[in-house]
């Protein structure tokens, strides 16, 4: 189990520099109130995850590790994914910037992770991210994932 404590932020373009990012693939094989359970693939690493959401900031996740093979097999009857490149910026604290593609393409968005709440709420953005979109309904990919793909447009033309 891990405690993602997390803030999200909006980017307008992809900046210069990045080093090569890792693709994800993610599907969701429930999505409730408070609890997710749901299949990723980073890479080469696969697993099932199920997500205890506390709040917009504050999550528990609990992993389980599977292999290639039962992550494409249990995706078969799934339609919906989203799909991109992770990039890691820093290590202090913890900063990744996502570029979404397919459904999803146009939206980059920055993900800083914290030790504590109260270090996630002082935390004051650099200039060049965005728009928060920790609240957002395009801040969260299971909240992404039941959006068609108007609400989408509008609601990334917002920002």
């Amino acid at each position: 189990m891990s405690i993602e404590i997390e803030r999200k932020f909006f980017l307008k373009k992809i900046p210069g520099g990045l080093k090569l990012g890792k693709s994800f693939e993610r599907y969701y094989l429930f999505i409730g109130k408070k609890t997710e359970i749901r299949l990723q693939r980073k890479g080469d690493e696969c697993e099932i995850e199920r997500k205890e959401i506390n709040s917009d900031l504050t999550a528990h996740k609990y992993p389980l590790a599977i292999s290639v093979q039962e992550f494409d097999e249990l995706k078969k009857p799934l339609r919906k994914k989203i799909v991109g490149k992770a990039y890691r910026l820093s290590d202090s604290p913890k900063t990744s910037l996502k570029v979404y593609e397919g459904n999803h393409a146009g939206l980059i968005r920055i993900e800083v992770n914290f030790q504590s709440e109260k270090e996630a709420r002082s935390f004051v953005p650099p200039s060049w991210f965005g728009a928060e979109l920790t609240s957002s309904p395009i801040g969260r990919d299971s909240t992404l994932i039941q959006m068609n793909l108007r609400r989408f447009r509008r609601l990334l033309s917002e920002f």
